[in-house]
């Protein structure tokens, strides 16, 4: 009965109980107050495009975002962008004057030395060259930052680290992910909280996020296959590797003619006029006392331009992967998180659902 459940049948019902389970349970008010966004969104590419050239931004653009949330006293910044390599450009316009790609990632360098909290994105997802000619370089020999060793968790061939200009001064870095349902329009219901790369464990985005923001030490994360310990909290494991995001709610909920974002979101263009005016001495348009204290997620909204994630939360619109790290940090620091269904209730869904399809079709034939 037990094989039964784990057909596509029996994980697509399954999944289906999930997905209306989390729908009805869901509460976007009790999304926690100390996570933020500060989004690259078509109206900051649009305004910085005359100035900057068209995406991606030269890594000064980013230096002055990190600046910004560091006078603010954010906890931690997780940004979901990928640096894995250096701007080898010549000049570049800035204003009305040129600026080196080598000062403009010094620049940004600089600046995630001096906030010292900054997390940076891992490439989980490469597999190598089919030649097999970049494998001695796929897998990292050192982790930058903070690092937590846990085992048991899925291998992955090849783990790009950020430029190391980058990574020497990262607070830890987080894997990019996401487990995509195929058979279901690739809906992401899980994450992977760890891979392992080579000897060492690397963290989901959201996981690296809360896991700085809370200092928890190496020693305190454990799994015995059931659920992942994470110092004074854990979350629960599904098939022992992977843990069900409880999703507050959608990315963003409709309130009448308005839209309301599940996290407070500022879109970047708006926290880099805000750094300028602060530098000039006048007042910022965004208050920095509001991302005080929080743990904030730099990632890129723009349509056409980041991976669009399908939620349960259907009709929702489209949901940047940046979303899932934030909701996966929410789950820890609130100790919550989705238990899988015990193995007799998936049975008796399973075979229950089989014996009304049965009884459906019995009644089409003698109708008939």
């Amino acid at each position: 009965a037990w094989a039964g459940a784990r057909t596509s049948f029996g994980v697509s019902l399954e999944n289906a109980t999930y997905d209306a389970r989390l729908r009805a349970t869901a509460r976007p008010e009790q999304a926690r107050r100390d996570i933020a966004f500060v989004e690259i969104n078509d109206s900051s590419i649009a305004a910085l495009e005359p100035v900057f050239g068209r995406w991606p931004w030269p890594r000064v653009v980013h230096a002055s975002i990190v600046d910004f949330l560091a006078r603010a006293g954010a906890k931690a910044i997780a940004y979901d962008v990928l640096f894995l390599e250096a701007d080898s450009r010549a000049a570049f316009p800035v204003g009305d004057g040129e600026m080196t790609g080598a000062a403009s990632d010094r620049a940004f360098s600089d600046a995630i030395r001096r906030a010292g909290n900054v997390l940076l994105l891992a490439d989980a997802t490469y597999q190598g060259l089919a030649s097999g000619a970049d494998a001695a370089s796929l897998l990292p020999t050192a982790l930058p930052g903070r690092s937590w060793q846990v085992d048991g968790f899925p291998r992955v061939p090849a783990l790009r680290l950020p430029l190391s200009d980058f990574a020497n001064g990262a607070a830890a870095v987080g894997h990019n992910a996401l487990i995509h349902d195929e058979r279901d329009r690739g809906t992401v219901r899980s994450l992977t909280p760890f891979l392992s790369a080579g000897p060492f464990s690397v963290p989901s985005l959201g996981l690296a996020a809360a896991l700085v923001a809370s200092a928890v030490p190496s020693g305190a994360v454990a799994t015995d296959g059931i659920s992942l310990r994470l110092g004074a909290t854990g979350v629960p494991l599904r098939d022992g590797t992977r843990a069900l995001v409880a999703y507050r709610g959608p990315f963003v909920r409709a309130e009448g003619e308005h839209s309301t974002p599940l996290y407070p979101t500022v879109p970047a263009v708006d926290v880099l006029i805000s750094e300028d005016k602060i530098t000039s001495g006048e007042a910022p348009p965004v208050d920095p006392a509001m991302f005080k204290d929080k743990i904030v997620f730099v990632g890129v909204g723009a349509a056409g331009l980041f991976d669009v994630v399908v939620t349960p939360f259907r009709g929702a619109g489209s949901t940047p992967g940046v979303f899932l790290h934030a909701a996966a940090a929410d789950d820890v620091l609130s100790g919550r998180g989705v238990r899988p269904p015990a193995r007799g209730v998936t049975v008796a869904l399973t075979v229950g659902a089989g014996l009304l399809a049965g009884l459906d079709r019995k009644s089409t034939r003698l109708n008939s």
